[in-house]
């Protein structure tokens, strides 16, 4: 189950569909470095508000389980992951401890199979593999993805040849599940510019191993902090024939200067060196030796190298020997001067993309607004200038406070809750449609329910904020189209259940919906008339016949649920305090049945209706915009601020 986090705890511009779905207090992710992303480690991040991974793939199989309980005990719960290797010899182990501890993910790069991620589905644990290849993406998602990391070429260790600015945008334009970007990050510029290009977050490896929490022996960092050129932190073929990022340092200049037979030396001086632990005998050096004077010593130093492997980064990482061994690294090295600890590093991240994100926003609205933006005490903006435009709608902005979101067994549940009347101003409404829509893509809905709590379900647009600043009522318009578009052409069915109040805007959303319960005290009108405003029109004929609507229309008169089921659209009415369960009775017969039959049953029954409900909507905006320009229309919103009867 997804959950909604406190609103004093969690910055709504940092608030993403990572946060909710990994329950951390910011989009940041440290990554399961090998031999540095232990528990202390995880246990620092998961502290500091992070999502921390667990190096399962690097830590020893009779210490993996140790370590998961030490970061239980610390954290005081399962709010980690644990990255493995399906081809290391204790994977099966690891999927059981993930599913044992009830971790909240798993990531991996070579990756289970279905029936693998079928269990950890079935589990509640979700599953990030990462990526460095769109088509390797898009085939992650197909075997059950709950998200995907995608690492450019920046990134550390081996990695691929994409640069992140390329194959984030092709990877959010290829699938519908949340993505998490990786290679290159290290500050909250580096977070804003990822969350306004649509990710959900970011993953960090360097920059966490570059911190006072890692295990890295101090002779190891020291040379991590030194490094203050970029071009110093390349991708090498000489270890074992694939692309490799590290620092570059003796070792490495050694392996790629020397010629094939050389390399083969170099391979076996270093298996017999550390023999111990890589099992070389004497009689199996010198049959290496022979076999690659008879066949390719390039080849076969490539073999015997990505056996040492191991060896080597133990050599550097944990023994702080950093010329003997390799330094596995993104590029962003170069860019960090200096050892933080981890609750620094996030704090300082989410203060920096806070104060970023609230800059780009800010431009969006008023030209004239000067005033800086207000801090609380932890440095979190506790004020964001108002915008009185936006882009394109079905882009998100803002999350707002004013709705939760819950998933559980296949019905999404979105909550209204802005008292006193809930009532959504410009941002919240382009914010609502924003997470309907991601409700209906997220593979793990097959059916929304929407609901309110408080005197009524919806009292529309915030009257007040358009009369504080008329020119946002493009900005409402679109939101509320962007709604009404989300609810009705969404791919999974959309269950409306009402109580109270259902105005203007809520009655876009009640007429864009495929089923609509009604608790008893429930009453329906568009006083829009009334409000110096158009639009609404096409979603009440959803509801009544033409002659009906129009005399609603025209009156602004409210009609109960009793009279209002006469008209057929309510499919049941109940008491209040029946209403939630109500829905979800028939969210349940819905979310049991075949998620893809229910899927093209709900795009085949939009098809035939009669005419375009979104077109006739946009023909109502347009009357909108006309009756604005009126000085009627002024004088309604006015005499609604200020409690009286219009003049005319």
């Amino acid at each position: 189950m997804s959950q909604t986090p406190d609103q004093h705890d969690f910055s709504a511009l940092l608030r993403t569909p990572l946060t909710e779905r990994l329950g951390c207090r910011y989009p940041i992710i440290q990554t399961a470095m090998g031999w540095v992303a232990d528990a202390n480690l995880v246990i620092a991040t998961t502290k500091a508000g992070g999502f921390g991974f667990l190096a399962g793939a690097t830590i020893d199989a009779d210490k993996i389980e140790g370590e998961i309980k030490k970061v239980i005990a610390a954290t005081g719960g399962s709010n980690f992951g644990l990255n493995f290797h399906m081809f290391q010899e204790n994977a099966a182990q690891c999927v059981d401890l993930a599913i044992q501890y009830k971790l909240r993910a798993v990531s991996y790069g070579r990756g289970p199979d279905k029936k693998t991620i079928a269990r950890f589905k079935e589990a509640g644990v979700l599953c990030i593999p990462t990526v460095g290849a769109l088509k390797h993406a898009i085939k992650a998602v197909e075997l059950g993805a709950d998200m995907i990391t995608i690492q450019g070429g920046e990134g550390g260790g081996h990695t691929g040849g994409v640069p992140t600015t390329i194959l984030l945008p092709q990877v959010l334009a290829a699938v519908k599940v949340p993505v998490i970007a990786a290679g290159g990050y290290s500050t909250g510029r580096g977070l804003a510019a990822a969350l306004a290009a649509g990710a959900a977050g970011i993953a960090m490896g360097t920059r966490f191993l570059m911190t006072t929490d890692s295990p890295t022996p101090p002779a190891t960092l020291d040379r991590y902090v030194k490094v203050d050129d970029p071009q110093k932190v390349r991708v090498t073929l000489a270890v074992d024939g694939m692309r490799h990022r590290m620092i570059e340092n003796p070792f490495i200049n050694r392996l790629e200067a020397a010629s094939p037979l050389g390399r083969l030396m170099i391979a076996l001086r270093s298996a017999w060196q550390w023999k111990q632990q890589t099992g070389m005998s004497f009689g199996h050096m010198l049959g290496v030796f022979r076999q690659a004077v008879k066949e390719d010593p390039g080849a076969v130093s490539q073999t015997v190298m990505s056996a040492n492997q191991p060896v080597l980064l133990q050599r550097s990482m944990v023994e702080g020997y950093p010329d003997e061994g390799i330094l596995p690294s993104g590029q962003v090295a170069a860019a960090i001067g200096k050892l933080e600890s981890c609750e620094e590093v996030i704090h300082g991240i989410a203060a920096e993309a806070e104060a970023c994100l609230a800059a780009l926003y800010s431009r969006l609205g008023d030209a004239a607004c000067t005033e800086p933006c207000k801090r609380d005490r932890g440095g979190r903006l506790s004020a964001l200038p108002e915008p009185h435009k936006r882009q394109d709608p079905t882009e998100p902005h803002n999350v707002s406070q004013a709705f939760q979101t819950t998933i559980d067994n296949g019905i999404a549940e979105l909550v209204i809750n802005k008292p006193p009347v809930n009532a959504l101003d410009s941002s919240e409404w382009y914010a609502l449609a924003h997470r309907i829509d991601e409700l209906g893509h997220d593979p793990e809905v097959r059916v929304i329910v929407i609901r309110a709590e408080g005197r009524g379900f919806c009292a529309g647009v915030d009257i007040k904020e358009l009369d504080a600043h008329p020119e946002r009522i493009v900005a409402v318009n679109g939101g509320n189209y962007a709604t009404f578009k989300a609810v009705h052409r969404n791919p999974v069915p959309v269950i409306v259940a009402v109580h109270g109040f259902v105005l203007g805007g809520g009655i876009g959303i009640t007429g864009a919906a495929d089923i609509v319960l009604a608790a008893d005290c429930a009453t329906f009108a568009l006083p829009e008339v009334d409000r110096g405003a158009m639009g609404g029109g096409a979603h009440l004929q959803r509801l009544f016949p033409v002659q009906k609507v129009r005399y609603l229309f025209f009156t602004g008169e409210k009609i109960g649920a009793r009279e209002a089921e006469r008209y057929g659209f309510i499919e049941r009415i109940v008491p209040k305090a029946e209403l939630r369960e109500a829905a979800f009775e028939i969210a349940r017969k819905i979310a049991a049945k075949s998620p893809a039959m229910i899927r093209i049953a709900k795009e085949a029954l939009n098809g035939i209706e009669d005419g375009n409900l979104e077109d006739k909507y946009r023909w109502e905006q347009g009357f909108t915009l006309q009756a604005y320009t009126s000085p009627d229309s002024a004088e309604t919103r006015r005499a609604f601020v200020e409690k009286r009867e219009a003049k005319f």
